[in-house]
């Protein structure tokens, strides 16, 4: 076969011509390639972005979660998670009431589901009974929704300490001392419960929601956080209505059960002459609480009788555990126990078209 022609016969070009086309030809192609490559890296680089910012919106949106938690107020913050417990929490909120505290209140609590919720009433129970006794302090929680009807707020605030409602109805007494006690089940309607809540607050009377279980305890503190919103739309230039809740711990007696029953209730009175709850506080200003209404807190600290440290870590935790072991018996025993009728007079239900229930 002839060296100037191919198998075909076709002869071939000369070899200083042949490598100056496959130059061009392979050169064309990489001169192309290298232009449109830095428009895909680009392309892919913002493509790679959209999607990382819509994967953090879809998981929970972390840019503003993060940006939340830095634009909170003076005070601490906690993301309650599946591995918290109710004494981790209690222990976050004791140390805000410390005198040596460098961060006080208020506590933030963000917790999402009736687990995680379940478990920051818990602590803001087990906290509150250990603020009394070794700190002489009294503190209560206002709940409200952050995304979706799922995810809610507890602020914790640190209220006056010489209110006549703390000393009148919400004393350590087992029995509460309110005419009515509504008892949540898992199957409450919470925008039910939010109306009878709001109405009797309206007409300033308290009220105790107890609850067994971590669905009852979830129930009680959406209604609550309904609540608010049913009083944030009555509100007037002159008058504003709002409710705060102390959580604690209760015994009672269960049809077909012999021994009692711990349950969480939530004591629930008007905050309109007690607390401003969005005003941050801190340790070093006792008397930013209730300024605006006339209130001081005084008293907060017992420095002469050691109130000024929480006492024993061990025995803060055996409060909890004991706590907690009762709790979880009774979510064993007890599914679900019924409402109590509201009394005469609630009205009806509340016009709940314009509530988006996620």
């Amino acid at each position: 076969m002839d060296g100037t022609r191919n198998g075909n016969g076709i002869p071939h070009p000369p070899n200083g011509e042949l490598h100056q086309r496959i130059e061009e030809i392979i050169g064309g192609a990489s001169c192309a390639q290298s232009k449109r490559l830095p428009i895909n890296r680009e392309t892919n680089k913002r493509g790679n972005n959209n999607r990382r910012v819509n994967h953090e919106n879809s998981s929970g949106s972390r840019s503003r979660r993060n940006q939340r938690i830095l634009e909170a107020p003076n005070g601490r913050v906690k993301w309650v998670s599946l591995d918290d417990d109710g004494k981790i929490v209690a222990r976050l909120i004791v140390g805000a009431g410390m005198a040596s505290a460098v961060v006080g209140f208020p506590v933030t609590l963000h917790a999402k589901y009736e687990a995680n919720v379940n478990t920051s009433i818990k602590g803001i129970a087990i906290a509150a009974k250990r603020c009394v006794e070794e700190l002489g302090i009294h503190i209560a929680c206002a709940p409200h929704f952050r995304e979706n009807r799922n995810e809610l707020t507890l602020t914790v605030v640190k209220i006056s300490a010489n209110s006549a409602i703390l000393a009148s109805q919400f004393d350590n007494a087992t029995t509460p001392k309110t005419k009515d006690v509504l008892t949540v089940a898992r199957s409450t309607d919470y925008r039910i419960l939010a109306g009878a809540i709001a109405k009797r607050t309206r007409d300033n009377q308290q009220s105790v929601l107890r609850a067994i279980g971590a669905s009852a305890v979830f129930a009680s503190v959406r209604a609550l956080a309904t609540c608010r919103e049913y009083l944030e739309q009555d509100a007037t230039p002159e008058t504003t209505n709002d409710v705060i809740a102390l959580p604690r711990f209760s015994k009672v007696r269960v049809e077909g059960r012999d021994s009692e029953t711990t349950v969480l209730e939530l004591c629930v009175f008007p905050a309109t002459d007690i607390i401003n709850i969005s005003s941050p506080t801190s340790n070093n200003d006792q008397n930013n609480i209730g300024n605006e209404t006339g209130h001081t807190m005084n008293n907060i600290i017992d420095t002469n009788n050691g109130g000024t440290h929480i006492g024993d870590q061990d025995a803060l935790g055996a409060l909890g555990t004991e706590l907690e072991a009762n709790l979880a018996q009774t979510e064993q025993q007890v599914s679900s126990l019924p409402l109590v009728n509201p009394p005469p007079g609630l009205g009806a239900r509340p016009d709940l078209s314009g509530i988006d229930d996620q």
